[in-house]
């Protein structure tokens, strides 16, 4: 399987297609179990591997640990705002910054 990375990269889809319908699926059924999100080396940046994991991962946590994961959520969500008026202001002080440098303003921050 290491050796071809098309197998991986189905093996890697399917598992992540069963944890994204897992709600949907009789809950009995073995192969669909959230305890084993897969075990995936996410340290190669170039493969984007780290988003996928992230995925599995969450989505292994919401069926785990569903009240954990709705106090998390509840959490996140309440610091949205804060968190939104964090990334502007540091946004705004890096726009001055090169500004100041006089950096053209062909760049544009997300």
């Amino acid at each position: 399987m290491v050796n071809d990375v098309r197998v991986v990269l189905v093996k890697l889809a399917d598992r992540l297609h069963n944890m994204r319908t897992l709600e949907y699926l009789d809950p009995g059924n073995s192969n669909a179990s959230p305890r084993n999100p897969g075990h995936l080396r996410a340290d190669r940046p170039s493969l984007g591997m780290g988003i996928v994991r992230n995925e599995l991962e969450d989505l292994s946590f919401r069926f785990l640990e569903p009240e954990s994961f709705l106090a998390l959520q509840k959490e996140v969500s309440d610091k949205a705002p804060v968190h939104k008026k964090f990334l502007e202001e540091v946004q705004a002080t890096i726009r001055s910054k090169l500004v100041e440098n006089g950096i053209p303003r062909s760049w544009k921050l997300a």
